[in-house]
Order: C-alpha cells, then sequence, then structure tokens
C-alpha cells in the first residue's frame, strides 16, 4: 500500500517513517515539500493519507494562536480536498488527547480540525487517532514532552523541579504508537481511538523514577488527570500488551 505521511521529519514522523512497513510518499517542509504547496496530481497512485504535520505544545500555543490554527485547522482541510481531488479514500488523522476537554489554542486547533474531517466523511474513511503522552528516543531540543525532560536534567545532574506532582499522565510508547498507526490504516473500522494505556502515572512518581534528586513545590492549582479512558481499541490494533513505562524508560537511556 502507498501512503502519504506529512510531517515526516517532525518527531513522530520520522519514527513513522523508520517503522513503517508501508511504501511511504514523504512531505515536510524541511525536505522543501511544504504540504500547503502539493497539489493533487502528486498524490497520484496514493491509498491512504497518514496526516501527522501539524504544530504541537498547550503552552506554546498561547502566543501563536493564529499560526496553530492555520497549520492545524486549515492544513488538515487542504489535505482533507487534495485528497479528495485525487480519490485517496483512507485518511488518518493524527489528533491528541488536549482536544477534549478544551483548555487551550492547541487542542482547539486539534478538535477544529477533527470536525473539519466530519465534512468529508461521506467521500472520505476517516480515523482520528487521539495521542496520549507519547515518549521515546530522539526529542529534539527544548522538547516539551515532560519524560524527555526529566531525562536530559537527570543526565546533566540537575534535580528534577516539579510544581505539585499529583497530576497524572498517560505515557505510551512511541514503538507502541508507530504500529497502532502502521495497522489502522486498512482498518477502516475504526473511527476514532484513544491511543493510551488507560494507566495513569502521577508526576512526582515518574520523576522518582528517573533520578533521586526531586525538589517537589507547593502547586495550588486543582490536579489535572488525562488518562485515555478505554485503551481497549488501541490494545486491539497494537495486538499485544503496550510496553510499560518502566520498560519505556530503560530503552530511552
Amino acid at each position: 500500500m502507498k501512503v502519504l505521511l506529512t510531517g515526516s521529519n517532525g518527531w513522530l514522523g520520522t519514527h513513522i517513517r523508520e517503522k513503517s512497513k508501508h511504501s511511504l510518499n514523504c512531505v515536510s517542509r524541511s525536505i522543501g515539500r511544504d504540504m500547503f504547496n502539493l497539489k493533487s496530481s502528486e498524490l497520484e497512485g496514493v491509498d491512504a493519507i497518514i496526516h501527522a504535520a501539524a504544530k504541537l505544545g498547550v503552552s506554546k500555543s498561547w502566543d501563536n494562536r493564529f499560526g496553530f490554527m492555520s497549520t492545524n485547522v486549515l492544513g488538515t482541510a487542504h489535505m482533507a480536498d487534495l485528497a479528495r481531488k485525487a480519490r485517496v479514500k483512507r485518511f488518518i488523522f493524527i489528533s491528541t488527547c488536549a482536544a477534549e476537554p478544551i483548555e487551550s489554542p492547541y487542542g482547539a486547533s486539534k478538535k477544529a480540525a477533527e470536525d473539519v474531517l466530519e465534512g468529508y466523511k461521506d467521500i472520505l474513511d476517516v480515523t482520528v487517532l487521539r495521542l496520549f503522552n507519547v515518549y521515546g528516543k530522539g526529542w529534539r531540543k527544548n522538547s516539551p514532552q515532560v519524560v524527555s525532560i526529566f531525562k536530559d536534567r537527570t543526565k546533566k545532574k540537575w534535580p528534577i523541579e516539579i510544581n505539585g506532582g499529583d497530576q497524572q499522565r498517560d505515557f505510551i510508547y512511541v514503538d507502541d504508537v508507530c504500529e497502532i498507526i502502521d495497522n489502522v490504516i486498512e482498518k477502516k473500522e475504526y473511527k476514532r481511538v484513544d491511543v493510551g494505556t488507560g494507566i495513569g502515572t502521577r508526576i512526582d512518581d515518574l520523576a522518582n523514577m528517573m533520578s533521586k534528586r526531586v525538589i517537589v513545590k507547593d502547586s495550588k492549582k486543582e490536579a489535572k488527570h488525562s488518562v485515555a479512558e478505554d485503551p481497549t481499541l488501541a490494545r486491539e490494533l497494537l495486538g499485544r500488551e503496550f510496553t510499560t513505562l518502566e520498560e519505556g524508560i530503560k530503552l530511552i537511556w
């Protein structure tokens, strides 16, 4: 199967590219192929699209709202319409758990992109994958990913500083995510999948797992939890048990 992958040189896109069993047609600004410049003729022979190109990060989105909306919403609309024109039926959209409930411009942009795809459901077989906290090797400098931040501080022999620490996150290893993405391409009966393990890990527990030097600061904010309520579909697509957090941390060290 021939698959077009947007965001192919991003962190997740790089992992998808390296692990996919499909023939990939790669699109990324860093290789001179901006998705906004694509023409439908360039999708000739493509069977499916994995749309991973996006601006990422809750904190970054507050100061760049238009940029996030432009890339994440208009970019998705552009790719969906190219698929329509080129008669590509299969469309995999890489979304985020931040899309619901909406608490940031980033989450709003991803939810709006999901809504855009609702307008194409009569002609496209769309699967929305809402990723939880994906971690793994190769995160770039200034990564917003908490596992990467903790690892970097530990490697530098700096203490890990956290606010509160009782908030829970659902950490899923990047190889598991890539397998799920690869496997869902030919399974169009899956319409929306929460790609998480269903296991919540407190941030202070994660910090203590990775370092012996942890500084916990009091936080007056209410602890927010982000854990997949039902990981059944993700586990079905993976076809095995998820990589545990303990196993994953050993793999990235």
